[in-house]
């Protein structure tokens, strides 16, 4: 796999919700992207499990609670896992009974979208300068600035907003939803930032970034969005969902952010 990429509910309902959609009874967590059937990995007692661990503790029929971007979407069921041949022998899917179109299924016992992130402006000239200062420090010298996507979110329960934020631009990107050049041209990029505050000082921290200065033929540049931002091992602080796609393949991965420091925590997808 190529890679480097509303509804309300009262406590009542939720601690309901909860309830029905409690874990397995291995108490594992097991945490499945509703768009391709990934199985990303999964908690107990809030410490990460992996892909493969975690699919030892699948029955089928384990119930997930879905969620979109911005809120709970649904509930379903999900299958046994299975993998795949070469080139994803590595992967586990699990099929989710429904998908209602959303993000990542979860069977959890605790508020998963404790903070739901709130969309801004995409054509604030704050964020288009910190976009291109990143773009100029990687030898783009007149960059042409598209952000894909603006939030804001309080992803540690602080009562502070961080700000999330993707910004894209490929000549060879087509309309169709799944379509990628397998060629980058001199100034076409793909990458995800992070603003937040670190002792005391608002940083931009790089998520992911693929820049690129000249043309460069069959380099298969990748399309990096945010998917969503959830609290997936329920310690109250939200993970950050990214997707990702080239032109033969798309992954989906999970991002870890305590202070300036990023750990990817989850990696899945398929492609050659």
């Amino acid at each position: 796999m190529k890679r480097f990429q509303l509804a309300v509910f009262s406590v009542a309902s939720v601690l309901a919700i909860s309830a029905v959609f409690a874990a397995t009874s291995t108490d594992v967590h097991p945490i499945v992207d509703a768009q391709s059937g990934y199985l990303l990995g999964g908690s107990k007692n809030g410490k990460w499990i992996s892909a493969g661990e975690t699919a030892k503790s699948l029955q089928g029929g384990e119930k997930y609670s879905v969620y979109a971007a911005d809120a709970r979407a649904g509930q379903t069921t999900g299958s046994r896992t299975r993998t795949n041949e070469a080139p994803c022998e590595d992967t586990h899917w699990v099929n989710l009974k429904k998908n209602f179109n959303g993000v990542l299924g979860v069977s959890a016992s605790w508020n998963v979208m404790p903070r739901a992130p709130r969309p801004q402006n995409l054509n604030q000239k704050f964020y288009r300068d910190e976009v291109g200062k990143v773009l100029k420090a990687n030898k783009i010298k007149n960059p042409q600035v598209v952000i894909s996507q603006l939030w804001r979110v309080d992803l540690d329960g602080d009562k502070v907003d961080e700000v999330l934020l993707s910004a894209t631009n490929y000549a060879g990107e087509k309309a169709a939803p799944k379509n990628v050049s397998p060629n980058a041209k001199a100034g076409e990029y793909s990458l995800v930032l992070l603003r937040r505050m670190v002792k005391g000082k608002v940083q931009t921290i790089t998520l992911v970034r693929e820049i690129y200065a000249q043309n460069k033929q069959f380099s298969a540049p990748n399309i990096h969005r945010i998917a969503g931002v959830y609290d997936l091992n329920g310690d109250g602080k939200m993970e950050i969902v990214l997707r990702g796609r080239y032109y033969e393949g798309d992954w989906v991965s999970i991002l870890e952010a305590k202070g300036d420091l990023v750990k990817e925590v989850f990696l899945a997808g398929c492609g050659a």
